[in-house]
């Protein structure tokens, strides 16, 4: 399966190691999604709603999995090189800051609507068909244009690190997503987001780990890059991403399924 144009512009995990990590990851995956659904595949509710299933600590690592997406990988650094270090605290900021949303807002909804499980389901009821179909639209564009920056990602990630052509695993993650999530529903789907989220939280504590240990810059360096130093572009990231994510995140229907299911 290794490319015959792969890029050698860096170390790479060879072919493998890196079909054993990611197939074997699936198979690991695809049996819990699978275990969770035959929990929730004959409990409607359990299966479309998994309202009042969660913990606040199976909640919480929800969230953040759901939130932690793409842009870890490729836009954080880019806003690194590009506003420096106050970037990167921008961004930080403004990715959980909106979060915080959910929390406020959440109990709102529950109180008033008891037994509504989805956001769309909320604009159906209050404000009726009209405004329930313009909803609808902009969250399948925004869910489109989400699912496109994911496997973008994944094609990416897989391009840099293996020697492997990305389309075959990548297109192999869909299914097994895929057939967990249609026989789990969204049960399934709140176990292997927090199992994920514990595993990316492994992965960031390594890589710290490596680059506090692996990495020596110069003061030179440092000064001569000069990416430490506070910029107005790193300012002005804190109001325009924190509004930003936060408005894009009201028609993130993962979050509204997650703030109905705690």
């Amino acid at each position: 399966m290794a490319s015959d144009d792969a890029s050698n512009g860096g170390p790479k995990v060879s072919s493998p190691a890196a079909n054993a990590l990611i197939y074997v990851t699936l198979i690991c995956f695809l049996a819990l999604g699978l275990v969770a659904g035959w929990r929730s595949h004959r409990n409607a509710d359990l299966f479309l709603k998994a309202i009042k299933s969660q913990t606040v600590w199976a909640l919480s690592l929800n969230f953040l999995a759901v939130n932690i997406g793409a842009g870890i990988f490729f836009t954080l650094p880019q806003v690194g090189t590009i506003a420096g270090i106050t970037g990167v605290f921008a961004y930080a900021f403004a990715a959980a800051a909106p979060l915080f949303v959910f929390a406020l807002v959440g109990p709102m909804f529950r109180k008033h609507n008891s037994q509504q499980w989805s956001m769309t389901a909320f604009v159906m009821e209050r404000f009726g068909r009209p405004l329930h179909v313009l909803y609808s639209i902009i969250c399948t564009l925004f869910v489109g244009m989400y699912l496109v920056s994911e496997l973008t990602t994944i094609y990416s990630v897989f391009s840099l690190l293996t020697p492997l052509h990305p389309l075959a695993p990548m297109i192999i993650i869909c299914v097994v997503t895929t057939i967990y999530t249609a026989f789990g529903g969204v049960f399934a789907s709140l176990l292997t987001d927090a199992i994920q989220c514990v595993l990316i939280f492994v992965l960031i504590l390594v890589a710290a780990i490596v680059v506090g240990v692996s990495v020596r810059p110069s003061q030179a360096d440092i000064e001569r890059v000069g990416l430490v130093a506070p910029t107005k572009m790193g300012g002005e990231l804190f109001l325009i991403l924190t509004l930003a994510i936060a408005f894009s995140n009201m028609y993130h229907q993962g979050f509204w399924q997650r703030t109905f299911a705690s």
